[in-house]
């Protein structure tokens, strides 16, 4: 009478196993399509309009340099007190994609100039090249406005979105800048992917990129880091973490509750004006 029990019970505890492997086997192959997926591609002939709508101006430039060239968008403001933000998005968009126009708006609500950039990709691909290549693509975006458009260092403030908290956090050390910001930040890719996946064995099948916390603790400069609570793309206590890790002794964490998608429509004064405080904390270095 038990062996039939016995042997149900072998067969399901094999069909576990394979099942835990085979996920282990997918993890190894396709980790670097979850840290560099195909990027959204939104059609860019929408973008103009829409900023047009918003009553936004924009010029369109490229940007180039030994690591390649790529394209990028700057967003003037009315201001005269020339800040800028270099806008590093997530890697699953690009810089004309819809989700972006809420902070464009807010951002030259506030008298911020913008310069936001796509990342280098793979020739003939809208595949991400490499977390380096993504830091080369920022640093052509902060060369481009200190020598060409003679803006000063300390008028630049470095703001990095999601996985866009690695070329954020080290512009912010290598280079000279005003201020850092992180929205939803992750502290590496492999902590990242532990959290997606806790039952694989992520430290032994994915190379370890994006280390944000590496950088993070070596940046002194000024520093918010703002995460939404109920957002499901990033763990929220990756920009606790980041926060915690910070060198600096001027920094700000932002708790704005909801989603990112519905931040637009819910928390934007709450938002704002944590962009707000942040200007005015600069004030002596960049207002």
């Amino acid at each position: 009478m038990n062996f039939p029990i016995r042997k149900i019970t072998i067969i399901i505890a094999s069909i576990l196993l394979l099942a835990y492997l085979f996920s282990n086997f997918w993890l190894y192959k396709k980790h670097s399509y979850l840290s560099f997926p195909i990027v959204k591609d939104d059609p860019y002939y929408f973008f103009g309009d829409k900023l047009v709508g918003l009553q936004l101006t924009y010029e369109k430039i490229e940007l180039t340099g030994s690591y390649g060239n790529t394209s990028a968008c700057i967003l003037p403001s009315d201001s005269d007190k020339n800040i800028w933000i270099i806008h590093l998005h997530g890697t699953n968009n690009m810089y004309y994609s819809e989700s972006n126009l809420w902070r464009y708006k807010t951002w030259n609500n506030l008298g911020i100039n913008i310069l936001t950039l796509n990342y280098i990709t793979q020739e003939g691909s809208k595949q991400i090249a490499s977390s380096e290549k993504m830091y080369q693509s920022a640093l052509m975006a902060y060369n481009y406005l200190v020598t060409k458009s003679s803006v000063p260092y300390d008028h630049i403030i470095v703001y990095g979105e999601g996985v866009g908290a690695y070329p954020a956090s080290k512009l912010a050390k290598e280079m000279q800048v005003a201020g850092l910001i992180i929205e939803n930040g992750i502290t590496s890719i492999q902590n990242f992917l532990k959290d997606l996946y806790p039952i694989l064995i992520v430290s032994y099948l994915v190379e370890e990129q994006f280390n944000v916390h590496d950088y993070i603790k070596e940046v002194s400069i000024p520093s918010l880091f703002v995460y939404m609570e109920r957002d499901d793309t990033y763990p929220n206590q990756h920009t606790k973490q980041l926060f915690e890790k910070s060198g600096s002794i001027q920094k700000r964490l932002v708790n704005l509750k909801d989603k990112s998608k519905d931040l637009k429509n819910k928390n934007i004064k709450t938002y704002q004006k944590a962009i707000s405080d942040f200007l005015k904390e600069l004030k002596l270095r960049v207002i």
